[in-house]
C-alpha cells in the first residue's frame, strides 16, 4: 500500500465513519474520494502527500477538474494533504498522521514542470493530531 492509500483508510475509518465514503479508482482527473455526509452535504476530495521540501503537486488535469467544480459549478472540492518528512514515511503505517493539511478551491498554484502544478496557497486550514481534529476537520470540509 502507498502512503496515500494508508492515508485514504484512514480517513475512511476514522474520520469519515459516518459518511458515505467512496473511492473513485481511475486514471484520469477525477479527484480520489467523494464523500457524501448523512447531512446531505457532499465534497470531493483529492488526497495528496505533502513531503517537505517539495510541496504538493497536481496534475494539471486535476487542478482544472477541481477549478471547473468547484468554481464554476459551485461545488465543493478540496485538497486535503498529509504532512510527512521521511521519518514519517516509515512510522506512519496505520498510525494518526501528525499534521492534516486543508486547501480550498481556487487555489494559487505555479507550474512545476509540463504535467504538473505545485500549490502555493497556504491552507485553510491545518489539523494537529488532537481528539478535536476530527469534528473540527469534519466541521470544515461540511461548511
Amino acid at each position: 500500500m502507498t502512503q496515500e492509500d494508508l492515508f485514504r483508510e484512514w480517513l475512511k475509518k476514522n474520520i469519515f465513519d459516518d459518511c458515505h465514503f467512496q473511492r473513485i479508482e481511475n486514471n484520469t482527473s477525477v479527484p480520489d474520494v467523494n464523500v457524501c455526509h448523512m447531512s446531505g452535504v457532499e465534497f470531493w476530495l483529492e488526497l495528496k502527500i505533502n513531503n517537505v521540501g517539495i510541496g504538493i503537486l497536481l496534475r494539471k488535469n486535476q487542478y482544472a477538474w477541481g477549478v471547473r467544480r468547484s468554481v464554476v459549478y459551485k461545488g465543493k472540492c478540496y485538497v486535503l494533504a498529509l504532512v510527512v518528512n521521511e521519518r514519517d514515511t516509515q512510522e506512519f503505517l496505520g498510525k494518526v498522521p501528525k499534521t492534516i493539511e486543508l486547501y480550498s478551491y481556487p487555489l494559487n498554484v505555479e507550474v512545476y514542470g509540463k504535467k504538473y502544478v505545485r500549490i502555493k496557497s497556504q491552507p485553510n486550514k491545518i489539523f494537529k493530531q488532537k481528539k478535536e481534529s476530527k469534528q473540527s476537520l469534519l466541521e470544515s470540509l461540511l461548511n
